[in-house]
């Protein structure tokens, strides 16, 4: 019944507000028709809202605050006034049940405010324009928490009971009443045709700056109420950890007090008992024990030596000879009154514990008394029952001794009330004088305890006593904290659309202008003498931009010709054609200056090495990148290290302060003229082509190392080929097979291949023309978004010479 009415009290303002908002049927009226019959439409769903108000948990939750916003916000600001006033006065003068005569009137007063407030914002606010969704839900909040307050703050006398209701009462209010005016305020632009006035376009500086303050207020809302929390919280839990350790620890002293006191007092009364007999036998004895309900009862004769027992087999056991039962000794030594140890194994070693009590014996020696776990356990419960009588921990706190298995001992309840309780995990796991968490019951508790003979003494308090005044001071501190910023956010939100983000969205016209590149504007804004500096200052700053614009395109197009020389430059321009080989290698880049490099020189007179390498990026930090790279691998191998030692010790230097994380792919090669013999080293190159010759070129495909830079400790392999006269080979970067043309096409290195393969007879530097020119007419007038790196050598053999 309780969710059928809370659908009906939730779906039939929505429903009435669609129908009313787009079919209009009053629109022949006049305006002030069409509001008063507006307002009294709302008004009647709010007295209806009265009779159908759901309870939960036994209190009221109506949705009034959010239909006659609705009225106000959506519909005009005399259809708010009407539906608040005919709402309000309708809660006060009808009772319902469970509800309070204050309460109702409070209600009543709370409905009329709504309306006011809804006319107010959506006249001087608003503009006579409907609400965004973040604005209505706002409304709802700051008016819901109004209630709440004053309602607090009325039945101050009954604290407890109102915080209680409030707490049940006020998320679910709240979320009701954002539902209503959420659902409409989200689906009634989408729903009603408005053709003249529909378009996309991005937010307004206006929405944008009030969403920010709002997001600002609520953020600092936030921070401040959570941190407020967690101190108040905390401080709380502290306290109740205090105030659990110090009653616990007291009543575990009172009863390891009372239980000694006992046991000595049994232990005395035995005593003088035997100090009236001639003998003491064993008999006398037994009826001791039955006498006092004891387990064991021993005299130890002057020279501590048992001389008679309730166990005959203890009967000239020597105490001496037992670290623990020597102990007792001392009550030979005539000042020693008592003595009394923790539970422990008899000393015979048979496996059974006792707790023992000594005194002395007026004929000298002293008796002994045994308790074992279960008479111990009943001297316990019996002290325990006097000492948790009438004994509380704060308010509602309270004591309980119990068992190792949960039973109670002890505590101001009768046991049989209490049958158990559920403790989150094992005591014993949780650790002594340590909080934790349990159910007594549906009441959660904050508990803690501490180890007394094997029992637990538990302190015990109700969380909704720990928490109430925090949850009080809290409650109170955030609602007038929710009422301040909503009152900031107002009065900062008619400020900045008065003073600020009118001349702000004209200034923003103007800079709109110079966004879409039309740097000829004026910024004409004379309304306020700041917003007049601020447009002198933009125009100043155009007229600088633009002679500083065309003054650093200038500079930028010197300096970038001015590195290209450089770069070009490191490279080595004089290509031998000498009667043992023939080279070229040519490097086109793809911006003013790249990170592709090639590189060639002589070792001795018959040792070349030559190379090619990709630096990755491209601009000036590839080209720094590949300045580095070259000197610092042509210095290892001319220093005679061995070729695949070079980019081993080239790649940890180039790893240090690579903060940039670059790399270089490279092939390097060492050929020995005289006989053709060809070391190489590849750091995750492209394989070179190579052909024999009157044979076709075919890639060298062996297993390259990683990149030069990339990660440390990285070891190169050396490989090793023969060239005989007559056989070339071809190395290149990548952005000759990855060239792209308009069809998103690759060059490939098929294509590649067939294109060396079909010149015959071309000298070195017209086969790498050759290619460079073939990879422009394969990409036609798609950019060149890669450099382009090649480098060609031959053996010449006798009919080349």
């Amino acid at each position: 019944m309780e969710i059928l009415k809370l659908i009906i009290t939730l779906v039939v303002p929505i429903i009435v507000s669609i129908i009313l908002y787009k079919f209009v049927p009053f629109k022949n009226f006049k305006p002030m028709y069409e509001q008063i019959i507006i307002g009294l439409i709302f008004g009647i769903m709010v007295m209806l809202d009265n009779f159908f108000s759901v309870y939960i948990q036994g209190i009221l939750i109506n949705v009034s605050t959010s239909i006659v916003l609705c009225a106000g916000l959506i519909f005009g600001a005399p259809a708010g006034i009407i539906a608040g006033i005919i709402g309000g006065v309708h809660r006060c003068l009808t009772f319902s049940q469970g509800v309070g005569v204050y309460s109702q009137f409070i209600g009543g007063f709370i409905t009329i405010f709504a309306g006011v407030c809804s006319a107010s914002l959506r006249v001087y606010m608003l503009k006579n324009k409907r609400p965004t969704l973040s604005q209505g839900i706002f409304t709802v909040i700051v008016i819901e928490i109004i209630y709440i307050l004053i309602l607090f703050t009325t039945h101050i006398f009954d604290m407890r009971e109102i915080f209680l209701a409030i707490r049940i009462a006020t998320i679910p209010q709240i979320i009701f009443n954002i539902i209503i005016i959420g659902i409409l305020l989200k689906i009634l632009p989408l729903i009603v045709v408005e053709v003249k006035t529909y378009k996309s376009e991005k937010k307004s500086i206006s929405q944008v700056f009030h969403k920010g303050v709002f997001i600002c207020l609520f953020m600092v809302f936030i921070a401040t109420s959570s941190f407020n929390w967690w101190i108040v919280t905390e401080v709380s839990k502290t306290d109740t950890s205090n105030l659990l350790e110090v009653n616990i620890k007291d009543i575990k002293q009172d009863l390891v007090e009372a239980l000694e006191t006992n046991i000595v007092y049994t232990a005395q009364t035995i005593a003088n008992n035997l100090s009236v007999l001639d003998q003491i036998t064993n008999q006398n004895l037994l009826k001791q024990a039955s006498a006092f309900n004891l387990t064991e009862i021993n005299v130890i004769n002057e020279d501590g030596i048992v001389s008679a027992s309730t166990d005959e087999q203890l009967v000239g056991f020597v105490m001496s000879s037992a670290e623990k039962p020597k102990e007792f000794l001392v009550l030979l030594d005539g000042t020693t009154k008592s003595f009394s140890q923790d539970e422990r194994l008899r000393g015979i070693n048979d496996g059974l514990y006792r707790k023992y009590t000594g005194v002395p014996l007026a004929n000298g020696g002293f008796v002994q008394i045994g308790y074992d776990p279960q008479r111990l356990q009943l001297e316990i419960s019996y002290v325990a029952k006097h000492i948790t009588n009438n004994r509380h921990i704060g308010q509602n706190g309270y004591p309980i001794i119990a068992g190792v298995n949960y039973d109670v001992i002890s505590s101001i309840f009768n046991s049989e009330e209490i049958l158990q309780f559920e403790v989150e995990k094992d005591l014993a796991d949780i650790g002594q004088c340590e909080k934790f968490s349990l159910n007594m019951g549906d009441v959660p508790y904050f508990g803690m305890y501490v180890m007394a003979y094997n029992n637990y003494i538990i302190g015990l308090i109700p969380e909704d006593d720990v928490f109430f005044s925090r949850d009080v001071s809290l409650f109170s501190t955030v609602c007038f904290e929710i009422i301040k910023y909503g009152i900031i956010f107002i009065v900062i939100y008619i400020l900045i659309n008065k003073l600020i983000l009118d001349n702000v969205e004209r200034i923003n016209y103007s800079l709109d202008k110079v966004i879409s590149g039309d740097l000829e504007v004026i910024v004409d804004e004379n309304s306020l003498e700041e917003f007049y500096s601020l447009a002198h200052g933009i125009n100043c700053t155009l007229s600088a931009l633009k002679h500083f614009i065309t003054v650093a395109e200038t500079q930028i197009d010197q300096e970038l010709e001015f590195a290209r020389s450089i770069q070009y430059s490191a490279l080595p321009h004089f290509f031998p054609n000498k009667e043992e080989f023939s080279l070229y290698a040519s490097m086109n880049t793809a911006k003013e200056v790249g990170g592709d490099f090639y590189d060639f020189y002589f070792l001795n007179e018959n040792r070349l090495a030559f190379m090619v390498a990709d630096v990755s990026g491209k601009g000036i930090p590839a080209a720094m990148f590949m300045m580095t790279s070259k000197t610092l691998i042509k210095s290892l191998v001319e220093t005679g290290n061995e070729i695949s030692k070079v980019f081993t010790l080239a790649n940890e230097k180039l790893c240090e302060n690579n903060d940039a994380n670059m790399f270089v792919t490279a092939w390097l090669g060492i050929i020995n003229l005289e006989t053709g013999f060809v070391e190489y080293v590849n750091a995750g190159h492209n394989p070179p082509l190579i052909r024999c010759k009157g044979e076709q070129f075919e890639y060298l495909k062996t297993r390259a190392g990683f990149v030069l830079g990339g990660m440390e400790g990285m070891k190169y392999r050396k490989y090793e080929i023969q060239l005989n006269p007559g056989d070339e080979i071809y190395l290149y970067t990548d952005g000759v097979t990855e060239a792209i043309n308009l069809e998103n096409e690759l060059y490939g290195e098929d294509k590649l291949k067939n294109t060396l393969d079909s010149m015959d007879n071309f000298n070195a530097k017209q086969i790498c023309e050759r290619i460079l020119t073939d990879v422009n007419q394969f990409a036609g007038k798609a950019p060149q978004f890669d450099d382009i790196t090649m480098l060609y050598l031959k053996l010449k053999g006798e009919s080349d010479v």
